[in-house]
Formats: structure tokens, C-alpha cells, sequence
């Protein structure tokens, strides 16, 4: 298995190569051409903490400056119920919310076919009965993506959280569908 420093080295490289790797010729548009967007995001996450993968559903909404850049909000929820591994973690019905902000890169690859990556930081919030936790993680996603139309994409991506707290890290597979205003 390669090691988790590996992996983000790996992707933080291929998303700041691959707009260059695109640039295959003369490109007539302009190179800020803002394009506002709103989607829906399901992920399952791998916890540490929890025996089971975690259900996570959310919204996201972001600007593309351009074919190659972005800025991305988003906001996700559990959808089902969270099982920690251990009893002592915490009891209950557990909420684990996560708001977060990031940097997108992608590139064209084919007519419609694109490679993107993310990188940003995550607020996750986890809540159970009697217990109450915040904290900062940073957020890196590298996946491929298809423009269906003009209006309307979709994203798969494979997603690491990385947080100094007891060097906990996350990971999860994601499924996202954005309409482009």
C-alpha cells in the first residue's frame, strides 16, 4: 500500500500538472470566463472511528474562473447511522456534519472527459449524545468528470481527509452532479 504521504504528493502534483499537460494549442476564449454552479454530493467515507463506511449526502456550489480553475463550497450530512467501533467512543444517535472549502484543478483529457483534483479544507463537526467535537481537517479528491452538456456534469473522485489530531485520516469513494448557471 502506498503510504498516505505518497498519495497527497501524487495528487497535488497531477492537479497542478494536468492544466499544462492539456494546453494543446491556441484557445480563442478569454482566460476568466466565470461560470457559477450547484450540485449534489453523495460520498461513503471510511471513519477510523466507525465500523461501518459512513453515508455522507450534501450540496456544493462553486465558480469556475475558467476551464481550469475553481474555488468549491460545500456542505455534507451523515444519511444513515454511524456505529463506532468502540463503545467508549461514543453512544447514541451520532451526526456527523462537515462544511468545507477548496481549490479545483482540472483538465481536459477528451471532448467532454476531464481530470480533476481538489484541494481544501474541511470544518467536520460530530455530534452524539453527551459529546460534541470540532475539527479542522485538510481535504484533498483527484477524480475524472464528464460535461454532459453545456449545463450539467458529473464527477467521480476518490477523496483523503488528513487531520493532526491523533494523525487521523479518512477516505472515501464519491459520487457529484453539478448544473452550470
Amino acid at each position: 500500500m502506498v503510504p498516505l504521504k505518497h498519495r497527497f504528493v501524487a495528487i497535488l502534483l497531477l492537479g497542478f500538472t494536468s492544466p499544462a499537460m492539456a494546453a494543446t494549442g491556441y484557445d480563442s476564449r478569454p482566460m476568466w470566463d466565470l461560470h457559477p454552479y450547484v450540485g449534489i454530493d453523495y460520498t461513503l467515507l471510511d471513519l477510523e472511528s466507525a465500523k461501518k463506511n459512513v453515508n455522507m449526502v450534501g450540496v456544493v456550489g462553486g465558480l469556475q474562473f475558467n476551464d481550469n480553475l475553481g474555488v468549491e463550497l460545500s456542505y455534507m450530512q451523515n444519511a444513515g447511522k454511524i456505529q463506532a467501533k468502540e463503545e467508549s467512543d461514543y453512544s447514541g444517535d451520532i451526526k456527523l456534519k462537515t462544511f468545507g472549502i477548496g481549490v479545483t484543478l482540472q483538465a481536459d483529457i477528451t471532448n467532454g472527459l476531464y481530470i480533476k483534483s481538489h484541494v481544501g479544507f474541511n470544518r467536520h463537526n460530530l455530534k452524539a449524545s453527551g459529546y460534541e467535537e470540532n475539527e479542522d481537517v485538510g481535504h484533498v479528491k483527484l477524480g475524472l468528470g464528464y460535461q454532459f452538456t453545456p449545463d450539467f456534469a458529473a464527477e467521480i473522485t476518490d477523496s483523503y481527509n488528513f487531520s493532526k489530531k491523533d494523525n487521523a485520516t479518512s477516505s472515501g469513494f464519491g459520487i457529484q452532479f453539478k448544473y452550470y448557471f
